[in-house]
C-alpha cells in the first residue's frame, strides 16, 4: 500500500481511498465481527481483497457506508452462515464469498448493481432474491450451490455477461429465459418451472442411487 496513511481501530487496519477508508487487514479472532462505520470521522466504504480470508467467525455486520466488496474478501470463511449486505453496497467483486460452504442465507440489498464472476460460488445458499436495481451479473456467480432451490428475480433488465450465469448452477438449457426463475429441489432432483409455458423441466440429478423413480407431480 506504499506510502498511504494507515488508520488503526481495534483489530482493523484501514487506508484512505477515493471516497473514504478501505479496510485492508483484520487481526481479530472474535466469533462475531462488527466493522465500524466511521474511523476518525471518515466513512468506511470498501472491504479490501483477502481481508477476511480463512477467518473463522460465524457472524459479521457490515456498516451501511460500504459501497464495494473487493475480490476474495471473504474467501473460505467456512463458519459464516448468513450475511446481510449494506444498503449502499453497489458492487460485489469476483470470488468475494467463494467457498463459504456453510453460507446458507444471503440478503442482497436494493441498490446493488453488479455481481462479479464466482462471487457466491461453492456456498450453500438455499434462496436468493436478486434486487430490482441489479444491472449486471457475471458468469458462475452461484455455481456449485447444490441446495439452492429458489431464485427470485426482481430485476427486469439485468445484463448477463455469460449465458452461464444461471446455467453453471443448474445446467439449464440456454434457450430458456429467466424472467420467472423458480427452482425447487426434490430428493436429489432439481426442477425448473418455466412460467411462460407453464412447464416443469428436470435439469439436474445430484443423487447417487443406481435406480431412481421420477416423481409424477412437483409443487412450487
Amino acid at each position: 500500500y506504499g506510502s498511504k496513511e494507515q488508520y488503526e481501530y481495534k483489530d482493523f487496519v484501514f487506508i484512505k481511498c477515493d471516497d473514504g477508508l478501505e479496510l485492508i487487514k483484520y487481526y481479530g479472532t472474535s466469533q462475531e465481527v462488527i466493522v465500524p462505520e466511521y474511523v476518525s470521522d471518515i466513512p468506511v466504504t470498501v472491504i479490501g481483497e483477502n481481508v477476511f480470508k480463512y477467518k473463522e467467525f460465524n457472524k459479521i455486520t457490515l456498516p451501511d457506508t460500504i459501497t464495494l466488496i473487493k475480490p476474495y474478501a471473504f474467501i473460505q470463511c467456512e463458519n459464516l452462515k448468513s450475511i446481510t449486505m449494506p444498503k449502499n453496497l453497489k458492487i460485489i467483486d469476483k470470488y468475494a464469498f467463494f467457498v463459504c460452504n456453510n453460507l446458507t442465507e444471503v440478503v442482497l440489498n436494493e441498490g446493488l448493481e453488479y455481481i462479479n464472476h464466482g462471487a457466491f460460488a461453492s456456498c450453500d445458499i438455499i434462496k436468493i432474491v436478486l434486487p430490482s436495481t441489479l444491472k449486471e451479473i457475471a458468469s458462475s456467480v452461484f455455481s456449485s450451490n447444490y441446495h439452492l432451490v429458489e431464485i427470485v428475480k426482481l430485476c427486469k433488465n439485468v445484463k448477463i455477461q455469460s449465458s452461464n450465469a444461471y446455467k453453471d448452477v443448474f445446467d439449464i438449457y440456454e434457450s430458456l429465459d429467466y424472467e420467472s426463475c423458480i427452482i425447487t429441489n426434490y430428493e436429489g432432483f432439481i426442477f425448473y418451472y418455466y412460467a411462460k409455458e407453464d412447464k416443469v423441466y428436470l435439469v439436474k440429478y445430484y443423487g447417487d442411487e443406481p435406480f431412481v423413480t421420477l416423481p409424477s407431480k412437483i409443487e412450487f
